[in-house]
């Protein structure tokens, strides 16, 4: 049989199988309304065949691969002997008639001894000791035994004339029935809304109406009384088909397993009292060795779960210590860390949360060795342990990422402070002294965030920060945003912008505002000419007012909205682009990019089909790379460098000065333009090594087909001295700030030819005069 037949077959069969049972079950119930009494035939034959039909659908259960397949393996043992010890006895009744109490119906016992073993198993499905299910249980039902022959049946047969042997069996059945209805009630009002402990227990609530029934009206007649026809054994098979049924419900996926020690000790709490009571009661009164027996029994059973209960416990607990620590540090694992937030948040108490980051970790582990990189860890977090307070937890959460829970908010940031230098320093590691330094944001509950996910995530951004910023250590200034909730409620909106949300309505569109690009003019300096402008994207925010790319691009970068934003950009400038073309602006249009769009192979395509979209030429368009960027790419970012390039796009090296250049790299890398980083163009005219850092790019640039552009001019006096050191492009205040697209047109309209030529001649006239040697004009 294919697999695909035999899986389809496995689940239809216990549905057909329930669904006969469910039939047969309803059939058997009428007929024995309207009958009102029959014989044994009915019960025989209808009865247990639904019976059998409802034990090979608990059987299937217990053969499906799950975490409860035991559980309900043990349930399909109980009833297989119940259903077996009823079809005896039912047999039985048909070939000689009224049957006496035999041993046969011991089959009844094993049954409870299962059913109570199978909820057992269901509430616990991972307790270490299994073997204890079995003396706790056969302690219940020893105890039940005692009592019962000691306190119960003996009045009832002597007021019945019945043989006490046959009293104490009637009514043991149905006390069983009730424990075992009982235990499933508790567990399921416990459970709240897991509808398969009540289907449980409504099952099994039946079952023990049937016996209680049965054993009130035999016990009431003194035996004598014709069962059949009364409607027991519907009971009692409804009950069976009930249990069935509950087997195949989906579990509840939000139910909780979780239990401490103390329920190891309810049993033998209970019983040993109990099982003492009858004893000293037996020893009073008449002697009933039958009773005392069982109680005796009941109460050695009672002392062997208390030491029992006591190594599990132990057990327990060493499981437990084993699952919240870090095998390699012998620090809290991550577990534990999220067990010890919770407990303080639930408990309102105030405290700080500080992640720590090892940098050059991989180094030290791709250089020396994973043994270097353990000792390492174990090093740190025993300095951890040694800097911070005694009372601070201190945890591995995996990898190289530390964390410290301490105490009291107020102080947190500052005692991560002045616990930096200790952390970030000097180790000995494989015989080598290495140097390690560390990254670490920190949180604080509740200023920051009121929930243990939220303060966990705010601790991950400050980390970030501290990664990104100059300061090793950062708490998250989440406020201006309104906190982790508020940052999240930004990234949807910025996705509403985006268009990523293709559900959102116009309320929604209203509420996340709209992104902006403002252009900020490139002018030449022989002739005050503009050549180009820089695209700079801005976020028009209904609560924040416009806001700069430094305010939401730290949200981009970490919620993987890098792509999308920078095609939006991409899409928006060539719109501009093309549309100033068109009018014979002649302006090239800048977009940066990121480090992440480079790791894009699909940019370069995506970048020539917007380019086909707009009907707009390569020539319209320049992109911006960071020299960190340029000299850090990876083989995939260099490649794509290289797609643009061959696609007759200009490429600029922006912020030149701030990275680690290599002349090497500009030899084999073809740029057409590198911006000088404003740091080193505020300082021209009072810094003479900022201004020899100028004329060298300057004189690079030109010897390799480069021009220059100079970020951040503010003033005249600036601009002269680019132009006299032979700059080609300026970028500042001086002429314009970044605006809007309208804006740059009306700004370009306002620069007049007649103007222009006027600020030529002017730059000219100051060119001649600093340059060359004085003469005689008269």
């Amino acid at each position: 049989m294919p697999t695909s037949s035999r899986s389809a077959w496995r689940r239809r069969t216990p549905r057909t199988l329930l669904a006969l049972a469910g039939a047969g079950w309803v059939l058997y119930l009428v007929l024995t309304l309207l009958a009102h009494s029959h014989g044994p035939a009915l019960d025989t034959w209808l009865g247990s065949g639904v019976e059998l039909l409802a034990v090979t659908a608990l059987w299937l259960r217990a053969r499906v691969d799950d975490g409860e397949a035991r559980a309900w393996r043990e349930f399909a043992v109980g009833w297989t002997c119940y259903t077996a010890t009823e079809i005896a006895v039912d047999v039985l009744q048909n070939v000689v008639g009224d049957v006496p109490l035999t041993a046969l119906e011991a089959g009844y016992v094993v049954g409870y001894l299962f059913w109570l073993r199978g909820i057992g198993a269901l509430l616990w499905p991972h307790r270490v000791q299994r073997r204890s299910y079995v003396l706790e249980i056969a302690t219940v039902l020893v105890l039940l035994a005692a009592v019962i022959a000691r306190f119960v049946a003996p009045p009832l047969a002597h007021l019945t004339g019945t043989p006490l042997l046959n009293v104490g069996w009637w009514l043991y059945l149905p006390f069983g029935d009730l424990i075992v209805a009982a235990c499933a009630g508790v567990v399921a009002a416990g459970r709240g809304r897991d509808h398969r402990w009540w289907a449980l227990t409504a099952g099994l609530t039946v079952f023990a109406a049937g016996d209680v029934g049965y054993s009130v009206v035999l016990v009431c007649s003194g035996g004598t009384a014709v069962t059949f026809g009364l409607g027991f054994d519907v009971a009692w098979v409804g009950g069976l088909v009930a249990v069935a049924a509950t087997s195949w419900l989906a579990p509840n996926p939000r139910r909780s397993t979780a239990r401490d020690g103390r329920w190891l000790y309810v049993l033998p709490v209970v019983c040993v009292p109990v099982a003492a009571v009858v004893l000293f009661l037996v020893a009073l009164g008449r002697p009933d060795p039958f009773s005392a027996s069982l109680a005796f029994v009941a109460l050695v059973g009672g002392v062997g779960l208390l030491v029992g209960g006591q190594r599990e416990l132990l057990t327990l607990t060493a499981f437990r210590q084993a699952a919240l620590v870090d095998d390699l540090t012998g620090a809290a694992n991550r577990r534990a860390l999220v067990e010890a937030v919770t407990a303080r948040v639930e408990a309102a108490e105030p405290f700080a949360l500080a992640l720590v980051d090892l940098d050059r970790f991989k180094t030290v582990n791709d250089s020396l060795g994973h043994g270097a990189g353990d000792d390492l860890l174990r090093q740190v977090v025993a300095r951890l342990r040694a800097t911070f307070p005694a009372d601070a937890l201190v945890a591995r959460l995996g990898g190289d990422e530390l964390a410290v829970l301490l105490p009291g908010p107020e102080e947190g940031l500052d005692t991560v402070r002045a616990a930096h230098p200790a952390i970030s320093g000097s180790y000995t590691v494989g015989g080598r002294r290495i140097h390690v330094g560390a990254s670490v944001g920190v949180a604080v509950h509740p200023r920051q965030a009121e929930t243990a996910a939220d303060l966990l995530h705010v601790a991950d951004l400050a980390l970030l920060s501290a990664k990104e910023g100059g300061d090793r250590v950062a708490g998250h200034d989440a406020g201006a945003l309104g906190g982790v909730r508020g940052e999240l409620l930004l990234v949807e909106q910025l996705r509403v912008c985006l268009g990523l949300d293709t559900e959102a309505d116009a309320d929604d569109h209203l509420r996340a505002g709209n992104l902006l690009l403002h252009f900020q003019p490139q002018v030449r300096t022989d002739d005050g000419t503009v050549e180009g402008a820089e695209a700079l994207v801005r976020w028009q925010h209904p609560d924040h007012g416009l806001m700069p790319p430094l305010t939401f691009l730290g949200l981009v970068e970490r919620h993987g909205l890098m792509h999308a934003l920078t095609g939006w950009v991409l899409d928006e400038a060539l719109r501009v682009a093309s549309a100033w073309h068109r009018d014979g602006r002649g302006v090239r249009v800048a977009v940066n990019l990121s480090a992440t769009n480079l790791a894009n192979p699909a940019l370069p395509a995506r970048v020539s089909a917007l380019l086909h979209r707009h009907h707009a030429p390569v020539d319209v368009l320049a992109l911006e790379i960071t020299e960190t960027v340029a000299m850090e790419g990876s083989a995939g970012s260099l490649a794509v460098l290289r797609e643009f390039s061959e696609m007759g796009l200009s490429l600029s090296i922006d912020d030149f000065g701030t990275g680690y250049s290599s002349l090497g790299y500009f030899r084999q890398r073809e740029f057409d333009e590198v911006k000088l980083d404003r740091s080193f163009v505020t300082g021209i005219g009072t810094d003479p090594r900022a201004e020899a850092v100028i004329v060298s790019t300057i004189e690079l640039a030109h010897r390799l087909g480069a021009r220059v552009v100079a970020e951040g001019v503010e003033d005249e006096e600036t601009l002269r001295e680019l132009t006299r050191l032979g700059c080609d492009l300026v970028q500042g205040y001086l002429h314009s700030r970044p605006v809007p697209a309208a804006a740059f047109e009306r700004w370009c309209d306002q620069r007049s030819p007649s103007a222009a030529d006027d600020l030529a001649e002017h730059r000219v006239e100051e060119l001649l005069r600093r340059n060359l040697p004085a003469v005689d004009r008269h």
